[in-house]
């Protein structure tokens, strides 16, 4: 066929998606697969939910540099975490 492209129906798939995950959803936006609610499912965690309570009250007195290499991840780990934008189910 003329203009037919075999990927069409797969693009029309990621293009839901990533309308869902900008719509809020619990899409991760790299792999567009589901996260686990809460850190407990998590099996790959560099950090655990006491370090991310202890990123979040130290982010006034530390820098995030200093933070990161203290536990071990990059600066804009440590500022997604004091932001809110990851971790957001540890308070």
């Amino acid at each position: 066929m003329i203009g037919h492209r075999p990927s069409a129906h797969r693009d029309a798939e990621v293009a839901q998606k990533i309308q869902k995950r900008r719509a809020g959803s619990t899409i991760h936006a790299r792999c567009l697969t589901k996260k686990p609610p809460n850190a407990k499912l998590r099996t790959k965690c560099k950090l655990t939910e006491d370090q991310v309570r202890w990123a979040r009250s130290n982010w006034k007195k530390l820098t995030l540099a200093a933070m990161a290499r203290e536990l071990g991840v990059t600066a804009a780990t440590i500022g997604n975490i004091c932001r809110g934008k990851s971790w957001k189910n540890v308070t």
